[in-house]
């Protein structure tokens, strides 16, 4: 099951699994043009039909600065025009094996809990939100309409509880802060560092410490893989110190995630 309150990245998903071949042909006719891309930002996706509104989001998630997905107040997408020399607008190879993988996989649009209230004991569960900001500049909070505030955060960190108690897999994934590890200072959490392309400066883009919190194991205590839960494909390092919260080395870094 994959949740998230971002109707157009559902809609897509959702056309993606069920019409892969509607979505390709309806890419195809997009050119990468700052004209063009403006005037499909305008559109109002409620109004489009799915696979139009499907082939909008992809389109403008391909072309729009940095690929990032960012609403206004009134849930509008807002981000300018990429400076990109010739983005892949339509992988249809690509496209086609998405469609596959997403075959068996329910999709719905909601909060966390409209995800989290089903899983049972056993069940694994990963949480991505808007992360905490590093910094007031570095708020991102945008990606709904309605941002993720601080009372959010605090529901998210409960609900964390509530799976814990019920015997569930949980694992959460948000910046490393004071406030963060204040947050989830009751349960087992790792430093890991994250590759972030997403800044208005480039000399800004760059690794950034996260941390990686999880339902299973002590608080504080950690040593190679993670006692109690599945298994896991990050390991600590071995010079890593005893500390409440301990460094682990991916050992191969991911490509930059956006929020897509």
């Amino acid at each position: 099951m994959l949740c998230d309150r971002n109707e157009d990245l559902i809609t897509f998903y959702t056309v993606l699994r069920d019409d892969p071949e509607g979505l390709i042909r309806a890419l195809s006719r997009f050119k990468h043009d700052e004209e063009l891309y403006y005037k499909v930002r305008a559109q109002e996706p409620e109004r489009l039909k799915p696979v139009a509104r499907a082939a909008r989001f992809s389109f403008l998630n391909r072309t729009c600065f940095n690929g990032l997905w960012r609403v206004n107040k009134k849930g509008l997408f807002n981000v300018p025009f990429g400076r990109y020399k010739n983005p892949k607008i339509c992988d249809a190879d690509a496209l086609r094996r998405a469609s596959l993988a997403l075959a068996q996989t329910e999709l719905t649009v909601g909060d966390f809990q409209t995800a989290t209230h089903k899983a049972r004991p056993g069940d694994f569960v990963y949480l991505d939100p808007p992360y905490v900001p590093l910094s007031k500049s570095a708020a991102f909070t945008a990606y709904a309409s309605g941002g993720f505030t601080r009372v959010d955060q605090d529901r998210l960190r409960d609900e964390l509880v509530r799976l814990r108690a019920r015997g569930v897999y949980a694992m959460l994934s948000n910046a490393d802060t004071p406030e963060t590890r204040e947050l989830y200072g009751d349960f087992c959490a790792f430093e890991v560092r994250a590759p972030r392309a997403i800044n208005a400066r480039g000399s800004g883009r760059g690794d950034a410490n996260e941390l990686l919190v999880v339902t299973w194991g002590e608080p504080g205590v950690h040593r190679y893989g993670v006692e109690g839960g599945p298994p896991s494909s990050v390991r600590v390092r071995e010079e890593a110190p005893a500390a409440p919260i301990q460094t682990l080395n991916v050992a191969e870094p991911a490509k930059k995630r956006s929020r897509r």
